[in-house]
């Protein structure tokens, strides 16, 4: 992730989990200069390939 203020790099501070599929994730830009403090938020969208489940039992015909 890239600072927005000065387009530095950044580390990641914190990550608070919101819910299972959505976290804020704090960064912290690595630029001494800067040292702008922001919030991310990561969320579980979609899937893009499912994997094919195994069967409880087997399917007899």
């Amino acid at each position: 992730m890239r600072c927005p203020t000065c387009n530095s790099t950044t580390r990641v501070q914190r990550t608070y989990v919101i819910t299972e599929y959505l976290r804020d994730i704090m960064h912290c830009c690595k630029n001494e200069k800067c040292g702008h403090i922001f919030v991310t938020q990561q969320e579980f969208i979609r899937s893009v390939v499912l994997p094919i489940a195994e069967p409880d039992s087997p399917v007899t015909a």
